[in-house]
C-alpha cells in the first residue's frame, strides 16, 4: 500500500512542467516568431504592391477599353507627390459624382507611386482607337519591393514587371 502511495506521488508530481521546460518552449517560440516576422513582412509588401499594380494595369486597360467603345480620348493623370492617379471624365463607382481617383498610399494599397512617365509627363490619353499618346513607364513601391507597370502605346499592352 505504501508502495501505491510513492508511486501515485510521483505519478502527480509529474504531471507539471518545470519552470525550466517551460522556458525553454518560450525561447524556443521567440526563435520561431523571429525568423517568421521578416517572411510575414515580405509577404504583406508583396500583396501589397502586386495589388498597386494590378489596379493600375486594370484602369489602363478599362480606359483603352472605354475610348473605343465610347468614341472618346479617355485620360489619366498619375501624380507622384499625390501617391495616385485619377481618371478624367470617369466618375467613382462607388461614390456617384464624383470623380474616379486611387490612392495608393492608402490602407488597401499601402504603396508609394515612385514615377510615371509617358513621353516626358505623367498624363496617357487614349485616342478613341484605343492608341496611347506615348508608352509609358510607372514604378510603384511597398517597402523594399518595386514594380514596373509598362504601356506599349502602340498596342495597348500593359505589362507588369520587377
Amino acid at each position: 500500500m505504501m508502495d501505491d502511495f510513492k508511486l501515485n506521488r510521483k505519478l502527480v508530481a509529474r504531471r507539471a512542467y518545470s519552470l525550466v521546460e517551460l522556458l525553454i518552449v518560450i525561447v524556443i517560440m521567440g526563435i520561431m516568431a523571429g525568423v517568421a516576422m521578416p517572411m510575414v513582412g515580405n509577404a504583406i509588401e508583396e500583396r501589397h504592391v502586386t495589388a498597386s499594380a494590378m489596379q493600375i494595369k486594370a484602369d489602363l486597360e478599362a480606359a483603352r477599353s472605354y475610348a473605343v467603345s465610347t468614341s472618346s480620348a479617355q485620360s489619366l493623370r498619375f501624380n507622384a507627390i499625390a501617391e495616385g492617379y485619377t481618371w478624367s471624365g470617369m466618375n467613382d463607382p462607388d461614390r456617384p459624382g464624383r470623380p474616379y481617383k486611387i490612392d495608393l498610399s492608402a490602407d488597401q494599397y499601402a504603396s508609394e507611386l515612385i514615377s510615371a512617365d509617358f513621353g516626358g509627363d505623367g498624363d496617357v490619353v487614349f485616342d478613341m482607337h484605343g492608341m496611347a499618346d506615348s508608352d509609358g513607364e510607372i514604378i510603384v513601391r511597398a517597402g523594399a519591393l518595386q514594380l514596373r507597370v509598362l504601356l506599349d502605346g502602340v498596342t495597348g499592352e500593359v505589362t507588369v514587371k520587377e
